[in-house]
């Protein structure tokens, strides 16, 4: 039997996870099995950036948990703490391909089944579709409000600046403007995405107090902020204006070089695209997990990027191509889902 695992990242820096998705590939290889970034921490390997206090107090969560994800710890040293299984920065091929094939001899029993290795190459495909996609019927929907229902839905209700405190991030919104300041990587306020509004300290500043901030910290567009609080913060909970049966086909590109974003999202939009595809359909096509193509999805809606209203004759959908073809990274993927580049 085939199996496929799902490692999660906790605080991890934006370059290390999107080296991380790269690295699958090479594991796969070496391992054959299917590895996949998941969204939360409900993988079969969890890699917790100690060095950020929210990823230490995780750590530290998960180790007095009777059960979770295979831990490993990453830091830029190594820690004066018991960890099984370690990384240390800068994240190193050979290390973490070592780690996570020794993580797997280790507890033979994590990850899941995907397939008969046997079958025909088209019977194991069509196996390891099914047990990925069966996931999306336990559909979830959001049960309390996130930062992203605020600066899309509940922006009326404030006339001034905010600051918006969590733990030890603090930032900074002006909705007249559309900008906001931060002093950290957006790809590090997963924690803070996450979590319920009502938990966050959301208060009004002046316009003095702003011109203050100004001066310390560099504007940036508050698209940005909606786009990064949608992906990180959905959990894969579908949002209740997005029909799950509905075919879903992009209206535009989004801008990739300014959004944060992982090497499945340039997938995930590569495919969207061109083709018109219920998120069943998506899974099944991109062989993305569920949560993932959900955050995506809803992501690409509170920005304007999706059309939701659309029937699968609106637009042309051709097979999905197979031929290799020796092109960049974007060249690749296009190919793959069959997008014309001109």
């Amino acid at each position: 039997m085939s199996k496929l695992f799902v490692i999660s990242c906790c605080c991890v820096p934006e370059t290390d996870a999107i080296l991380l998705e790269f690295l699958l590939t090479l594991l796969e290889k070496q391992t054959s099995a299917e590895w996949q970034l998941g969204s939360d921490m409900s993988g079969d390997i969890a890699i917790y950036d100690i060095d950020e206090k929210a990823g230490l107090e995780l750590y530290q969560q998960r180790l007095a948990a009777s059960d979770g994800p295979v831990p490993v710890v990453f830091s830029t040293e190594s820690p004066k703490l018991d960890a099984e299984f370690r990384l240390v920065k800068p994240m190193r091929s050979a290390d973490f391909l070592a780690t996570a094939k020794s993580i797997i001899e280790k507890y033979p029993d994590i990850g899941r089944e995907t397939g008969a290795k046997e079958a025909s190459s088209s019977e194991t495909v069509e196996a390891a579709n099914t047990s990925i996609a069966t996931t999306v019927t336990k559909l979830k929907r959001p049960t309390v409000k996130r930062l992203y229902n605020l600066l899309t839905e509940d922006i009326e209700a404030y006339k001034n600046p905010v600051s918006i405190l969590f733990r030890e991030v603090s930032f900074y919104i002006d909705f007249s403007s559309k900008r906001f300041y931060c002093e950290h990587k957006l790809m590090l306020l997963s924690m803070l995405c996450k979590s319920d509004i009502s938990k966050l300290n959301i208060s009004e500043i002046s316009s003095y107090e702003l011109g203050k901030i100004e001066t310390q910290m560099t504007a940036r567009p508050l698209t940005e902020l909606i786009w990064c609080c949608a992906l990180l913060g959905s959990s894969g909970e579908l949002i209740d204006s997005i029909d799950e049966n509905t075919p879903l086909h992009l209206k535009r590109w989004p801008n990739l070089k300014s959004l944060v974003h992982l090497p499945r999202h340039i997938t995930l939009t590569a495919f969207l695209s061109k083709h018109t595809a219920t998120i069943d359909e998506i899974v099944k096509q991109t062989r993305v997990l569920p949560d993932n193509v959900i955050d995506f999805v809803n992501a690409c809606k509170v920005m304007g990027y999706l059309d939701d209203h659309v029937s699968l004759d609106d637009v042309e959908t051709k097979p999905v191509q197979t031929d290799k073809v020796k092109k960049g990274l974007f060249g690749k993927i296009r190919n793959k889902f069959g997008v014309k580049t001109g």
